[in-house]
């Protein structure tokens, strides 16, 4: 016996085809009484002469069915979201998740490479500022970047749960579906071990940072104040009058050692060196307070060189 829809043989007391899923009930109801087996057919004998008819669709290849077995929870709000814009892949909309929570939701939902590639641009922002010296606000860079992800962040998803749908489309054994929801519901869904990677990542993240980059690069931030008591900077600020006293302290991105002071003043979008002096500091020590007297009035920037490098500065005021 022969499939009506697809033409595949198929077991005589079968009631669908194990080819396209077709019903045959019908049929085996509609032959006439007594008629022989084998006549249920009209194809030729001969498989060369046979005209496939074109394969008939499955009707419960549901899309939306597919991507309830993937996304699994909050499968509506996604569902919601991405049928509010004609291209899915490229609207823009916002998601909470992402903004306060990036990396965790990034990982949650398994998108490990948008994970790792938002581990590697921090690290090359820190590196950018250490070597251009640009003074780069971390706060503010990590609020855009949140933004950008949560604005983003829908059009991501859309675009990775139908490109996996697709590569588990071409497994040799989708074609069955009941086999190829299974596969989707193990790819995809939700992951806690995903979110501890996360957590790994932002640790070995800090931990360059703390021990490599700031140690090798980065530099800190001179404070100034009027007075000073046990070794720390009191009546904190930036603006002095001509002839006082400046203290003021600062933080070894590394080990102490042998250090420059030097006193630049700066005159629109140019500095000069007004004056420098050498200090000397235990290697053990994590910092060093300092005083000087204000020069004549105008904006200067104070510079900590060691090694040929400014590993802190800051910029203070003197008016008349």
């Amino acid at each position: 016996m022969f499939c009506t829809q697809c033409g595949q043989e198929i077991p005589e007391q079968a009631r669908f085809c194990g080819h396209c899923g077709a019903s045959v009930a019908v049929r085996a109801e509609a032959e006439p009484a007594g008629e022989p087996a084998e006549r249920q057919s009209e194809w030729p004998a001969n498989p060369a002469d046979r005209q496939e008819p074109p394969a008939a669709p499955n009707p419960i290849d549901d899309p939306d069915e597919e991507v309830r077995a993937f996304v699994q929870r909050n499968t509506d709000y996604y569902l919601r979201k991405w049928s509010k814009t004609p291209d899915p892949g490229k609207g823009l909309g916002w998601n909470w998740a992402a903004f306060f929570l990036p990396y965790f939701w990034l990982g949650y939902r398994k998108q490990y490479v948008a994970l790792f590639g938002l581990a590697a641009l921090w690290l090359a922002i820190d590196i950018v500022d250490f070597a251009a010296d640009l003074e780069m606000n971390n706060g503010s860079i990590g609020l855009s970047i949140s933004a950008g992800c949560a604005i983003s962040a829908n059009s991501w998803y859309y675009r990775y749960v139908t490109r996996q749908i697709g590569k588990v489309s071409q497994h040799p054994t989708a074609w069955d579906r009941p086999v190829k929801l299974e596969m989707l519901a193990r790819k995809g869904g939700t992951s806690w071990k995903g979110v501890f990677l996360s957590i790994g990542l932002l640790l070995t993240y800090v931990f360059i940072y703390m021990f490599v980059l700031f140690p090798n690069y980065g530099k800190t931030e001179i404070e100034f104040g009027r007075s000073e008591s046990g070794g720390i900077v009191r009546e904190r600020t930036t603006v002095f009058e001509e002839e006082a006293p400046i203290h003021y302290s600062f933080e070894f991105p590394g080990n102490g050692g042998h250090v420059e002071v030097v006193l630049e003043v700066r005159e629109g979008s140019t500095s000069q060196v007004v004056e420098r002096w050498p200090l000397d500091v235990p290697p053990d020590w994590p910092g060093v307070h300092h005083s000087f007297y204000a020069p004549e009035a105008g904006k200067y920037t104070l510079k900590i060189i060691k090694d040929d490098r400014v590993i802190s500065k800051g910029k203070f005021t003197v008016e008349k």
